[in-house]
């Protein structure tokens, strides 16, 4: 049975099924930041393999997998599909930024469920808001074309407090996301693995490496934008 994998999954009371970045890796476990918009930075400890084994010692990699409980830490459930992207400085600052809040607002998560109440905080000075990240990567020096957030700001004449208020309220109202498909140039699809990502009896898949067969099905339930041999073949 297919289905299109999408990025927010549900939240189980014991257990949280998402897209992660593993983050870092600590003396006691490796961070697992959620892509949520109020991202959440879990504790997570490896199963019978250690995490590089399995994605490389090269962090962030961008993964998806499941969060358990175990015996008062948090676990993945076995399986964890990887994407290989890699990040530029834009998106590691963004992503540190990231961090910083997820652990302001609740810590680390080393158990599961987590408690919704945030950490009681000194208030901080006041400081300039961080830019949220771009669902384009225009602000990341390896990507073309590229533009950082204060030339954008100074053609728009806007001020960057406002521009990144602006930024965050565009991206709520339409829903968009990093990697997001309906967002993505038809150029740009054969590299964005988002489009690609199927569930298949349970299992998460990249519809480019599965057989013709499956690929026929998963077009013709528009599941996937075509056929990826008959676009290298110029049909």
């Amino acid at each position: 049975m297919f289905g299109r994998r999408t990025g927010h999954r549900s939240f189980l009371a014991t257990s949280c099924s998402h897209e992660f970045y593993v983050f870092r890796k600590l003396a006691k476990y490796t961070v697992f930041l959620s892509t949520a918009d109020a991202a959440i930075a879990y504790g997570v400890f490896p199963l019978s393999q250690p995490f590089e084994d399995l994605i490389g010692p090269h962090l962030p990699v961008l993964t998806q997998t499941v969060l358990l409980p175990f015996k008062g830490v948090i676990v993945y459930d076995g399986l964890m599909s990887s994407f290989n992207i890699s990040f530029g400085p834009g998106i590691r600052r963004g992503l540190n930024e990231s961090f910083k809040e997820a652990k302001a607002r609740h810590g680390i998560i080393t158990s599961l469920p987590m408690s919704n109440e945030p950490l009681a905080r000194k208030l901080p000075k006041a400081k300039p808001a961080p830019k949220p990240p771009m669902v384009n990567f225009l602000q990341d020096k390896n990507q073309t074309p590229y533009m950082r957030s204060t030339d954008i700001d100074h053609y728009l004449g806007t001020s960057p407090s406002s521009g990144a208020a602006k930024l965050a309220a565009i991206r709520k109202m339409l829903g968009m996301h990093q990697f997001d498909p309906q967002w993505s140039l038809p150029s740009r699809l054969g590299d964005n693995p988002m489009v690609w990502m199927l569930q298949v009896n349970g299992f998460i898949m990249d519809a480019r490496y599965a057989t013709r067969e499956v690929q026929e099905i998963a077009f013709k339930q528009g599941l996937i934008p075509y056929i990826p041999a008959d676009r290298q073949q110029g049909k």
